[in-house]
């Protein structure tokens, strides 16, 4: 079993007291969204240490190793005294500081230069940041202290981002992250504890570490190895729309149109036909095109491959991998490689449970 060191700091940052001794602590990570830290302190803590908005971070101690579990602080929002089993506990609920990205909105106007973005991929989602919550952000009251967003990198394939105004940043950077995937690109973002600040990153190609089948330091998972449980292989249409109309903004509501299909797709059955429709971003053919190119290839079927790590010697979480690592999952005749996209872990005084679940999407 892991040791597990909480560290507990207030609104600005300030370290305040280092906690070993807990009754029970469970937190999932998961790539591109914010998710719950669930803990419970014995009584005898100063539950003046835990109020709203101050900040925990979690150490996981494996032998000799130490990790920063997601690399970030857990923005706490619910604390308080409650009692289990007659006995009294402090109960706090936080979230990993990606957070942020849910408490700000697109404020700004549709067909201003804040609602739609031509660039990189990833430049575009940092952009949305800069301009609500980061350093570019038109009412100051709404900028993030102690906060800031990486560099551009423009590592991303180029796209466009028109009209979502008023949707919260989140939703729109996850979206733009979707889309992207689908298409064949995978990139990842967090907010991550940077030295005294806290900072807005992406991720291309993977959140963590290679340790694909090619990588020369591999873990390979499967069931027959017994690493590897519970996998599912699945053809998901669920989504799937194979034939996209993309229309002009038009005039007098005349509208040009461009259109994108998959002729294999819809050939599938008499019924197998399915329309989408996007709003282009200009009147231009191409520009059209390209817009109707984008939202078919993010609305195609999905083959997905899922399976939950198992410990063994060769595979212990945060020693042989970690959080968003790739990894190699043998599935019937191949080798694919996998995201550890999730992990959750559930802690008290006599054990950790690590479930962490490998996916290939292609």
């Amino acid at each position: 079993m892991a040791d597990y060191e909480f560290l507990l700091y207030d609104n600005q940052n300030n370290f305040l007291k280092s906690v070993k001794s807990f009754y029970k602590a469970d937190y999932t990570l998961k790539e591109n969204d914010y998710t719950p830290l669930e803990m419970y302190f014995f009584p005898s803590l100063d539950k003046d240490l835990v109020q709203k908005e101050f900040r925990i971070e979690i150490l996981r101690h494996v032998g000799n190793l130490t990790k920063l579990q997601g690399e970030t602080q857990w923005l706490i929002r619910y604390a308080g005294m409650i009692q289990n089993n007659g006995a009294d506990l402090i109960k706090v609920i936080a979230y990993r500081a990606l957070h942020l990205a849910k408490r700000r909105r697109v404020p700004y106007n549709n067909g201003t230069a804040y609602t739609l973005k031509q660039a990189p991929g990833d430049d575009v989602i940092k952009a949305i940041f800069r301009e609500n919550g980061g350093a570019l952000t038109v009412d100051t009251a709404r900028i993030f202290s102690g906060f800031t967003v990486g560099a551009d990198v423009s590592l991303a394939p180029q796209i466009t981002k028109t009209d979502f105004s008023m949707r919260t940043v989140l939703e729109v950077i996850q979206e733009i992250a979707n889309d992207l995937r689908s298409a064949g690109t995978y990139l990842c973002f967090d907010v991550v504890k940077a030295g005294a600040n806290l900072e807005f990153r992406t991720y291309m190609n993977m959140r963590g570490n290679d340790h694909s089948s090619d990588s020369g330091n591999s873990l390979i998972l499967s069931q027959a190895r017994g690493n590897l449980l519970d996998v599912s292989d699945v053809d998901d249409g669920t989504e799937e729309q194979n034939f996209i109309y993309a229309a002009s903004s038009g005039v007098d509501d005349v509208k040009a149109v461009e259109t994108a299909s998959n002729a294999a797709l819809i050939g599938v059955g008499p019924f197998a036909r399915i329309e989408g429709y996007v709003s282009s971003s200009g009147d231009d053919a191409d520009e059209m095109q390209a817009d109707a190119n984008a939202a078919l290839a993010s609305s195609a079927p999905k083959h997905i491959i899922n399976g939950k790590i198992v410990e063994t010697a060769g595979s212990i979480y945060d020693v042989h991998y970690g959080f968003g690592d790739i990894v190699g999952v043998e599935a019937k005749t191949a080798t694919y490689d996998a995201h550890v996209d999730t992990v959750h872990v559930t802690v008290d005084r006599d054990s950790d449970t690590i479930e962490s679940y490998a996916k290939v999407e292609l």
